[in-house]
Formats: structure tokens, sequence, C-alpha cells
């Protein structure tokens, strides 16, 4: 199996701390994300470059700070049901999208399997909670009454690697 990575912003142990426990007492689960992040590129291979390459590439991008914060929670189908909350500002998750994406043009290649469409879906600034949720919809109404509110400061850049089957930084920008 080839070697995935992703380019994400992880979320501070305070914020996945207070969603771990809104989650919890709407749906009774923990947060089981061992890495809770906003995916700026979704998981994708190396088709050109090695790894140090892609690390210098990405070393590049120069984020301007900004304070990031949570909308609304939702749900998607991939395989199965992913409760999520979408997080702002939309424009800010963009200009890094689309410098990563020009920076990288070429030399990686999008894993489309998850996708039931195999098409990778546009940008949704979002923090996954539950990649396999039962009864999403309604823990995602229980949340959205929930009023929880989150705001944290979005600095820098990691890279991260799955190896059988577990992600594990890089390198973080």
């Amino acid at each position: 199996m080839a070697t995935r990575y992703a380019l994400v912003v992880i979320i501070p142990d305070e914020i996945r701390t207070s969603l771990d426990e809104a989650y919890f007492k709407v749906s009774g689960k923990h947060l089981t994300i061992a890495h809770a992040h906003i995916t700026i590129l979704p998981p994708f291979f190396l088709a050109h470059i090695d790894e140090v390459e892609l690390t210098q590439k990405l070393a590049s991008l120069h984020i301007q700070p900004f304070t990031a914060h949570n909308e609304t929670f939702g749900v998607f189908h991939q395989q199965s049901d992913i409760v999520y909350v979408s997080i702002e500002p939309f424009d800010a998750f963009s200009v890094i999208y689309e410098q990563a994406l020009t920076l990288l043009e070429g030399v990686i290649t999008f894993d489309v399997e998850p996708y039931a469409d195999k098409n990778l879906p546009p940008l949704l600034p979002h923090l996954s909670l539950d990649y396999h949720a039962e009864n999403a919809k309604d823990s995602v109404e229980k949340l959205n009454g929930y009023h929880v509110s989150l705001t944290f400061s979005v600095q820098s850049l990691v890279i991260l690697k799955e190896v059988d089957g577990v992600w594990s930084p890089v390198t973080t920008m």
C-alpha cells in the first residue's frame, strides 16, 4: 500500500477537549481521532517528489496567522456517516488551500477512493468528530442546540503521514 500524506491544521488540545465533552454529552461517545485537525489538502500520494521535497515545497507556504471559529455541526456521508463542525473563516483556509495546490501541482495525486463519486470534493474547512457516527443526524441536531463556541489561532500547518493505517506528524511549518 502506498504511503498517504495530508496537509492539516492541528486543533489545540483545549479545543479538542471541549469538543470531546460536547460530543460525549449528545452521543455517549468520545472522539476517537488521534490528531484532531482541519484538512487543508486531503490524503494524497507523492507522484514525482519524495518526502524531503514535499516538506521543502510546503515550507515555502507563509500563512498569515488568523483566528478561526466554529460555525455549525453537520453530517456528510462517505463510506459511513461523518459528524463534523464547520470552521470559519472560509476565505483564510481557501487561500492556504489554493497556494498548496499551486505548489504541489503535478507532483501529487489525491486519494479519491473514499469518495462515493471518486472525485475530490470542494474545500469545506471542518473538523471531523466521528468517522463512524451512529444516529448522526440526531447528534448534529443536539450539538447545534448545545451552543458550543470555540475560537483558536491558526499559525502553522502540519504534514501528516499514514503508515500502516496510523497517521503521524512529519513536520510542522
